[in-house]
Order: structure tokens, then C-alpha cells, then sequence
């Protein structure tokens, strides 16, 4: 436990110690042991409510028989896809919980569960900009005079869109040479720092690998910027919006919108540019991986959605009072998000 990316001081943790293995049969057994070892945590604990999110802790939780309520939480799209799962958890949860509106509406609608919630995930607002104020030692490249910073952040994973990111970066480059990018998240990042580098671009990009603490170099962001194929929740959004940065964000399924605007609409009924209350939300993307840069005229070639984001985000960068429009509102709608919020909907339901 001593690599975990998160602070954990403080808590009561009780390792179960039954780590992940790899075939199906091995698979099984893990689950069958997580289950008998929460069982016997659960009786001794005497525990009133079990909680958890993820898909291995959700099945091993809902397979349990000695917790007063249990409670389990799906926090991506791809996890309601999985109808084998989503009945299993739903058929022996006491509450199911989605983190947004939209994946709620999905499982009611597809698997008939009355008993779930839509439950937004928790950001701690305070710990945010108390931890952005750090000066971390690797800093240089968030320091360069007169640059601009466009920023992401989110583990190295097809499901966040990065070879997107990485050809409209080509574009806004091609015109603003005063203009950088930082990806904050973990992973290798190697077939993105390729393309970067096929355009010439190796020198203003910069992939920080994983941060215990990114706040500093999400706010030394000018723009933040959303492009994944699909979300939950995407808590980057709200610790952006957290640290001031207008947002530019792919209206993917699901959470963006719902972020975003104050009546959240289907992803896939957004076929244009929305000028949402909090941000700026842009057509969905196209799912197939494409990492090959083409160039026309001396521009990167992007498609039709690449090059509406491409735009928006030049426009941005035109438009200091919109940049400032959307700083101020970031924090008053990252307040719907908080751990307070959220405190008083989880005390509701273990009601």
C-alpha cells in the first residue's frame, strides 16, 4: 500500500491482501475470498453500511450478508454497459449509486432498478486551492515567461482521447507559437510524446507522469481542456473549475454536460458548439484510435469535431473577458460538488 496516489492518513484501513490475478479461475477465487474476508470485517465491526465503488469492491460488496445497508456506486460509463454486472450489483445492492444524472437515467431505462440515486462525485474544494499554493521542485516548464499553458489531466487511457488532444494542440500551436500543453496524469504517455514530436512540438509539451498533489500544475493552467470518448464524472472538470480555469470540454457521455450547464442534455443531441453557463462544450468525438499526423498546407489535417474544439479554443484565447467570464463562475458552480454536498445526499440515504 505504499505506492497508493491518494492520502489515506488519518483513516482506520484494513488491507484485505488479496490482490488481482490474471484467469478466469483465479478471478473467481479472488472474489470468493474478498467476499468471506468482508464478511468476517463486517460481523466483527458490527458495521451499519458498506460502501464502495469500483468495479471488484462493488461485486464483492453486494455479495455480502453482514452489513446493516449496503451501498455501491458506479463511477464510469463503461460499467453500466456491462449487463451481467450491473444486474448482479443491482439485484443485491440496498442502494445502487451513478455519478451523474445521465448514467442514472441509463440504468433505470435499461435494467428497471428503482432503488438508485444520482450521487455527484465529492471534491474536498478547500484541500484544492490550499495544495495549488505548493511550489513543486519539477517546475521549470510552469514557469516560462511569457508562455500560455493549455492543460488536461487524467491517466494515460484510449477512453481519454489524447491522440485528439494532440492534433488540435498541432493546430492551436500553428498559430499561437506563444502557447504550451501539459498533461498531468500517469502513463508512459510514448505514442503521444511521437506525435508531438512529429509535428515539432516536443519543446511545448510536457506529460508530468503521475502527481500526488496536481493542483499546482492544473492552476498554472490558462485553459483547461476535456477530450475524452466517454466519462462518469469527471472530477478534472470541477478542480479546474475549482482553480478559475475556463473550461473547453468535449460534450462526451456522460458528466460534461451535466458539469457544465445547469439542465444537463444528452451527448448525443449535441451535434454543434454549446455555449454552456460554465464552459464550453464541443460535438462528441470519434471513438476509433487514430495516432497518424497528416498535414495539409502546413497544417495538422484534423476532422470535422477536432476542428470545432480547435477553433473554440483559439477563440478563447482571443477572448480575454469570456476567459474571465468563465474563471469567475468556475468556482460558484464547483460548490455544487463539494464534500458538503455531497455529505448531506449520502446521510439522506443511509437514512
Amino acid at each position: 500500500m505504499e505506492d497508493l496516489a491518494f492520502d489515506i492518513e488519518g483513516l482506520d484501513v484494513v488491507n484485505l491482501d488479496v490482490p488481482s490475478m490474471s484467469g478466469v479461475v483465479n478471478k473467481v477465487m479472488n472474489v470468493k475470498k474478498r467476499v468471506n474476508k468482508l464478511n468476517r470485517l463486517q460481523k466483527e465491526r458490527n458495521i451499519d453500511v458498506s460502501y464502495s465503488f469500483g468495479i471488484t469492491a462493488n461485486i464483492a460488496n453486494s455479495m455480502t450478508k453482514n452489513a446493516g445497508k449496503k451501498i455501491v456506486a458506479c463511477h464510469s460509463f463503461e460499467e453500466i454497459k456491462s449487463s451481467r454486472y450491473m444486474k448482479l450489483i443491482g439485484k443485491r445492492s440496498d442502494v445502487l449509486m451513478c455519478c451523474s444524472k445521465a448514467m442514472t437515467d441509463m440504468v433505470q431505462k435499461e435494467y428497471g432498478f428503482s432503488h438508485i440515486h444520482a450521487v455527484w462525485n465529492p471534491c474536498d474544494l478547500e484541500r484544492i486551492v490550499k495544495q495549488s499554493a505548493d511550489h513543486p521542485d519539477d517546475f521549470s516548464f510552469f514557469e516560462k515567461e511569457g508562455r500560455r499553458r493549455l492543460v488536461t489531466m487524467g491517466r494515460e487511457d484510449d477512453v481519454k482521447g489524447y491522440w485528439h488532444l494532440m492534433k488540435i494542440f498541432g493546430r492551436v500551436a500553428k498559430q499561437y507559437p506563444d502557447v504550451d500543453l501539459a498533461v498531468i496524469g500517469d502513463g508512459s504517455f510514448d505514442e503521444y510524446k511521437v506525435m508531438a514530436d512529429k509535428m515539432g512540438l516536443s519543446n511545448r509539451v510536457v506529460f508530468t507522469g503521475n502527481k500526488k498533489n496536481p493542483f499546482p500544475y492544473l492552476k498554472s493552467g490558462d485553459i483547461f481542456l476535456l477530450t475524452s470518448i466517454s466519462e462518469g464524472l469527471p472530477n478534472a472538470l470541477v478542480e479546474a473549475m475549482t482553480l478559475e480555469l475556463p473550461i473547453v470540454s468535449v460534450n462526451c457521455k456522460t458528466g460534461p454536460a451535466e458539469i457544465l450547464h445547469d439542465d444537463f442534455f444528452e451527448a448525443e443531441s449535441a451535434n454543434d458548439v454549446f455555449y454552456a453557463e460554465y464552459g464550453i462544450l464541443t460535438p462528441p468525438f470519434l471513438a476509433q484510435k487514430d495516432t497518424e499526423v497528416l498535414f495539409e498546407n502546413g497544417q495538422v489535417v484534423l476532422d470535422e469535431q477536432e476542428e470545432k474544439m480547435a477553433n473554440e479554443i483559439i477563440s478563447l484565447l482571443q477572448d480575454e473577458n469570456t476567459r474571465l467570464k468563465y474563471s469567475n463562475r468556475g468556482p460558484k458552480r464547483a460548490r455544487d460538488f463539494s464534500i458538503e454536498a455531497y455529505n448531506e445526499i449520502l446521510e439522506k440515504l443511509f437514512s
